[in-house]
């Protein structure tokens, strides 16, 4: 079985730091036009970046003109976003959590005293703002954990694939090692096998 060495983790956190900027954008400024254009600036200004992720876009400052419905809103959004990642020719991601959705029935025993719903794995559609999450992604991946397993399963789901050259539709099964935080595609890989 495989934990990291400290050289290995020194490494890894070298990496990062040279290779990943985080920005905290003021949050009373936390909306779609601000972040963007601190995005531009610092592109422009400061380093060069390949890649914009906004995680989550749940905690964004909604400025939803008046008159915009949810879905017109959440269009106008993903297309600034979608706008800004073409003219600067970077990868851009928006992490969004969904709606509660469909329950499975039943609970899943998380503890002595606490107990967890089971629901279905979300669709890009149930993100609050529907379709345009599905209409306007290149690419749309689910990210989600099946409690009722044993082990449990996280699935990633690859559900809208724009140019056939990135990939393909389709869902991978991974397995979360709780010891060294580490997602393993085979269960007998696991260091924790609760």
């Amino acid at each position: 079985q495989y934990t990291l060495t400290a050289e290995e983790m020194a490494d890894g956190l070298k990496f990062v730091d040279e290779h990943f900027q985080f920005i905290n954008p003021d949050e009373t400024d936390f909306h779609i036009e601000y972040i963007l254009a601190l995005a531009q600036e610092i592109k422009d200004g400061f380093f060069k970046y390949d890649g914009l992720v906004i995680d989550p876009y749940n905690e964004m400052e909604q400025k939803r003109p008046a008159g915009f419905t949810e879905t017109q809103y959440i269009a106008d959004i993903l297309g600034k976003y979608r706008r800004f990642a073409r003219k600067n020719e970077t990868h851009n991601w928006m992490v969004a959590h969904p709606k509660i959705v469909r329950e499975v029935g039943g609970t899943i025993q998380a503890s002595d005293i606490k107990k967890h719903k089971v629901y279905a794995m979300p669709s890009l559609y149930d993100i609050s703002g529907g379709a345009n999450w599905y209409n306007k992604a290149d690419m749309g991946v689910i990210i989600y954990r099946d409690m009722t397993s044993k082990p449990e399963k996280t699935v990633v789901s690859t559900q809208k694939v724009r140019f056939r050259e990135c990939g393909k539709r389709g869902d991978t099964e991974f397995f979360y090692d709780f010891l060294n935080n580490r997602l393993v595609e085979n269960s007998s890989e696991l260091l924790f096998q609760g």
